[in-house]
């Protein structure tokens, strides 16, 4: 692991009073009612917020840098918008969280894309929710680490 890395974790675990195991980079991929359930803000014309899913000892975490393109803040300096900030959910909030990898299709051969897909639903005050996870390393791993905390 290297410094970078290290302080990032140092400090998360920190921030939420729990050890951080891994990190994953996803995005989180919803409608508009589950972001704002969530508290999340997706980027500019896009239905997905890129961050690392971040796995501790007892929970896990969504976390989001602030970030935008070149491009994106030379506009935003252009029309006195405001910087992007920091997003940050914690899973601990919802009830009922059902993790499913999803369910291979003929034509994955050629696309291969299933393989790095879960479907997500959980309760967030009473009202059920969902998304999916497009993840960056197997999505058979990152949900047997996400199922370890379920138990």
């Amino acid at each position: 692991m290297d410094n970078a890395q290290q302080k990032f974790f140092e400090e998360f675990s920190s921030r939420v009073n729990d050890k951080v195991q891994s990190i994953e980079m996803i995005n989180i991929q919803a409608n508009n009612e589950t972001f704002e359930a969530m508290k999340l803000v997706p980027q500019a014309g896009t239905n997905l917020v890129w961050g690392l899913l971040v796995v501790c000892e007892h929970s896990f975490y969504f976390y989001a840098h602030p970030y935008e393109s070149m491009m994106m803040s030379m506009f935003r300096a252009a029309s006195q918008g405001e910087a992007p900030k920091e997003q940050f959910f914690s899973f601990d909030a919802v009830k009922n969280f059902v993790i499913v990898e999803r369910e291979k299709k003929w034509y994955d051969i050629f696309f291969n894309s299933t393989k790095f897909v879960l479907d997500v639903t959980f309760e967030i005050e009473g009202k059920t929710y969902s998304c999916c996870f497009n993840t960056q390393s197997k999505a058979a791993d990152v949900a047997a680490k996400i199922k370890a905390l379920l138990k």
